[in-house]
């Protein structure tokens, strides 16, 4: 391409579609699915700053559910709209809180359940990303809509360490 990015992959009548990889020239990477020369359907995408999601694409954007990963080691699982986090989500921070609940408009805005480590895990109504009240009723009801709210299985996010290994004659 004369912008000096790159393709690999189908095209069906000029058009970039179905399976390939695009390789953009400032280093960020697609691969997954195609519709029209857009990001469609299940994907991978790494941008420059080592910043990872993998999940559904829509033209584009985020769509569906997905994984995105912070170059920090934080992590967030869930929904997106149009790129933005909403509907149901946890986010993991690389210091071993997390948040699990209801997102809209990219924030922390409805029922959920926060842990930060050594304080108290507080479960109930969330607004602009601030814990507002304890609404156990309204989390008992929201762990029944989204089952995995009450999952008391905490996974933080995976630290990659360098190793010294040796091959073995």
């Amino acid at each position: 391409m004369t912008n000096g990015d790159r393709y690999v992959g189908s095209f069906v009548g000029g058009q970039i579609m179905g399976s390939g990889e695009y390789f953009w020239a400032n280093g960020s990477v697609y691969k997954g699915q195609f519709v029209d020369g857009h990001r469609e359907g299940q994907g991978y995408y790494r941008s420059t700053i080592n910043e990872q999601y993998i999940g559904t694409f829509k033209k584009d954007r985020k769509n569906g559910f997905g994984e995105f990963r912070w170059a920090s080691g934080n992590c967030y699982k869930g929904s997106f709209v149009n790129d933005i986090r909403e509907g149901y989500g946890e986010v993991y921070w690389a210091d071993g809180s997390y948040y699990k609940g209801e997102w809209k408009n990219g924030i922390q805005n409805g029922i959920g359940e926060q842990y930060v480590p050594g304080k108290q895990c507080l479960r109930g109504i969330f607004e602009n990303n601030n814990f507002i009240k304890e609404d156990l009723l309204s989390w008992k009801e929201a762990c029944k809509k989204y089952p995995q709210i009450n999952n008391a299985v905490v996974k933080p996010p995976v630290k990659h360490r360098k190793t010294n290994s040796k091959k073995l004659p």
